[in-house]
């Protein structure tokens, strides 16, 4: 999932330090282990709540709803090789 990261944008790796309250260098820095518990939980219990009862997503339920996408579908991947 660390490769991952190289990919994404500044907004996003900014989106994701705010919603994790971590800063950048520390994201960066993680091992595998902690994107798991504290980026990729953190943000798909952020999309439980973002989406639960509305019809309507907000910007930040967008966001994060990509986010959790792309890290489960290639944590997926790691998982299977």
């Amino acid at each position: 999932m660390k490769e991952i990261l190289d990919g994404l944008t500044d907004k996003y790796i900014l989106f994701i330090c705010k919603e994790c309250h971590i800063g950048k260098e520390e994201l960066l820095a993680m091992d595998e282990d902690d994107l798991y518990d504290r980026v990729y939980d953190v943000l798909c219990d952020i999309e439980i709540a973002e989406t639960k009862d509305d019809y309507e997503i907000s910007a930040r339920g967008e966001t994060v709803s990509y986010l959790v996408t792309i890290l489960g579908n290639t944590l997926a991947v790691e998982e299977k090789e």
